[in-house]
């Protein structure tokens, strides 16, 4: 299968990124998942796994809450999604378009990001990191 993204490359930026944080990137009570939204940023300046990919100068709140693979379809015809996907595939990709099978690899790893189960009180777990290697290829 021909992908656009070098999921290796994209795996490890999140991967290094995630290691830093000490919470998921959100807003709401952090112990009820049902009232926890995740955010591509935050105002404290957290950042979800597919805000680490995104530049400043792409960002808008108007993405949030949304996912990645439904910014693609609520997106498409405006200025900010098809600077992402440029970004995307000129910074850590071959320059072609994004094919579905890397919407679907980023979805997979913000679904990482967003789920309780990654987190505990030290930050995000092993188990995580290693999903997250093992969707990239890389184990």
């Amino acid at each position: 299968m021909i992908y656009s993204l070098n999921r290796p490359r994209i795996a490890r930026k999140i991967i290094a990124h995630l290691k830093t944080m000490k919470r998921r990137s959100g807003t709401g009570h952090k112990k009820i998942t049902g009232d926890f939204m995740c955010r591509y940023r935050t105002r404290g300046g957290d950042k979800c796994a597919i805000g680490a990919l995104m530049p400043d100068w792409i960002y808008s709140a108007s993405m949030e809450n949304t996912s990645i693979a439904d910014l693609m379809d609520l997106f498409h015809d405006e200025p900010t999604w098809p600077e992402f996907e440029v970004f995307l595939a000129e910074t850590y990709g071959n320059g072609g378009p994004l094919t579905t099978q890397d919407v679907i690899f980023l979805g997979a790893l913000q679904v990482i990001h967003d789920s309780a189960e990654s987190w505990n009180s030290k930050g995000i777990t092993s188990f995580a990191l290693y999903s997250a290697k093992r969707l990239a290829g890389m184990v």
